[in-house]
């Protein structure tokens, strides 16, 4: 009897979730904090290591990933060089090598 009662308040919760789910107006991204900008803010923009691609004939060209900064791309780093960003235990996990760009960037601004 203690179990089937255990049972009833277990399927009432979960019926009681998702009736309320679809009320819900946010969601959240695990590693990822939501910011609202002001206009003029400043907006931080990262780069990623820049992965293979198939040629015109469909072809891999390259089986491995190159750093956004790799000195063989001749990319514009940021005054006093890159600075690693790391967003999250995913991130590290998922091998992504990320890095503060050299762009300027302000919300809704025009330069």
């Amino acid at each position: 009897m203690r179990l089937a009662g255990f049972g009833m308040r277990v399927v009432a919760a979960s019926v009681t979730v998702g009736l309320l789910a679809p009320l819900a107006r946010a969601f959240y991204l695990p590693g990822i904090a939501p910011h609202d900008y002001k206009i003029g803010e400043a907006v931080e923009l990262q780069v990623n290591s820049l992965t293979p691609s198939l040629n015109a004939e469909n072809k891999l060209e390259s089986v491995l990933s190159f750093g956004y900064y790799d000195e063989r791309f001749h990319f514009c780093q940021p005054e006093g060089g890159p600075k690693a960003v790391h967003e999250s235990l995913g991130s590290i996990l998922f091998g992504d090598r990320i890095y503060g760009s050299a762009f300027d960037l302000h919300m809704l601004k025009d330069t």
